[in-house]
């Protein structure tokens, strides 16, 4: 409003300085389409490359004819655009994008007085949008930060309940079946689980015996011995000494 302009645009670079995306884009006329999200290389608008290349603003008059709008001449005719002010959005000297202005009045020209308001503007978007892109910065890397001390809590954790396992299996007396269930429920609260048992695998009467169970978080009693012939994870195990992940209980062949 301020300029009277038809339309503008803000268009952000991307790392390389190869593409503008326009992210944010305002028509005086309601029936135009918003342009939010078009990609624009910059290799194809001389205008651009220009006003990122100099970090100066640029003013176009007779855009549908001149030389540096010539790739989008049929848009600026189609648009009515007769004049055109692109100018540089700069923090610390590097340009991380351009706003762009056009007027469909033919007997209207951006004045010096408009091009120095324009760049006091983009002065404020652009430090408003580095702003943001610290602040968003920060969160990430505070996420990080907070995400990896978790990473080193849970770690310590780990290693803690294996040390203490191991001490109690190298301590353990005559009586093991405290010792299986206490080896059981540091195991489970390790990994976040509230159900497990532990088996032992009796070679000489070829059975498959209970020794711990934990049920919903708590210690539970049940005697139960299985054949070795009748217990696939015995045989699977017994074959090949390495824990298998069974994702689909119903349906795995074990």
């Amino acid at each position: 409003d301020v300029f009277k302009a038809r339309r503008c645009g803000i268009a952000l670079l991307n790392e390389e300085k190869t593409v503008l995306t326009v992210v944010a884009d305002h028509s005086a006329r309601p029936q135009d389409e918003s342009e939010a999200g078009q990609q624009l290389p910059v290799g194809d608008n001389p205008a651009s490359a220009q006003v990122i290349e100099t970090g100066e603003p640029l003013v176009i008059t007779q855009a549908q004819t001149n030389p540096l709008t010539k790739p989008i001449h049929s848009i600026l005719h189609e648009r009515e655009t007769h004049c055109l002010m692109l100018v540089p959005l700069l923090t610390r000297s590097q340009v991380i994008g351009t706003i762009g202005l056009d007027l469909d009045d033919p007997d209207r020209e951006f004045t010096v007085a408009d091009v120095a308001l324009a760049e006091t503007i983009a002065g404020q978007v652009a430090n408003a949008i580095e702003n943001t892109r610290l602040f968003e910065q920060t969160q990430a890397a505070l996420t990080e930060l907070k995400e990896s001390q978790l990473a080193q809590q849970k770690a310590l954790q780990r290693t803690e309940t294996l040390y203490r396992i191991g001490d109690t299996l190298a301590s353990a007396g005559g009586e093991l079946q405290p010792t299986f269930e206490f080896v059981l429920a540091e195991y489970l609260q390790l990994l976040g689980l509230e159900q497990g048992q532990i088996m032992m695998f009796d070679e000489a009467s070829h059975q498959s015996i209970l020794q711990a169970l934990q049920l919903d978080g708590q210690p539970a009693k049940s005697s139960l011995s299985v054949p070795l012939a009748d217990d696939p994870v015995a045989q699977h195990l017994l074959q090949h000494p390495k824990p298998p992940i069974v994702e689909a209980v119903d349906q795995h062949p074990l």
